[in-house]
């Protein structure tokens, strides 16, 4: 098939930018596009980190002792109850270490302003129950380990 010749319009080209009126001046340079995965820093840059703590948080000295014997005693009430008392030995082992050290921490948080003083308290109280059923379980192993031989 034959075509007949055509003539091709060509379009001008596309400006980049817009164009300036005449007299102008040369154009001011424009501020580089943030590249992505970058933030905008202020140009004074950002105020120091408050050193004392944001309002409304406690900024007294924790204490370690507290939070030791909340967690072994923790630790001392799931093994007791995980292990079905198997492991009352060492259930026995923690809740006395739990004690001392929520003992200790109480001592400590009275004495001086420290923190976790609540922490303590319950410390104390889980690392008694914690005591007291590891020795009803040692007995209740012991007891049928005995009348089953």
């Amino acid at each position: 098939m034959d075509e007949p010749d055509r003539e091709i319009e060509w379009l001008p080209p596309v400006p980049t930018e817009p164009e300036r009126p005449p007299g102008a001046g040369p154009a001011l340079p424009s501020e580089p596009p943030t590249p992505p995965g970058y933030y905008y820093v202020p140009s004074g840059g950002y105020p120091p980190y408050p050193t004392t703590g944001l309002p409304g948080h406690d900024t007294r000295p924790s204490n370690g002792d507290a939070v030791a014997g909340f967690v072994l005693s923790c630790v001392s009430l799931g093994l007791l109850v995980f292990s079905s008392g198997l492991s009352s030995v060492i259930s026995i082992t923690c809740a006395i270490l739990g004690l001392v050290y929520a003992r200790k921490g109480k001592r400590r948080a009275g004495a001086a302003d420290l923190r976790h003083n609540g922490l303590a308290q319950a410390g104390f109280i889980v690392g008694l129950v914690a005591l007291v059923g590891s020795v009803l379980a040692t007995a209740g192993w012991t007891l049928a380990l005995i009348l089953d031989t």
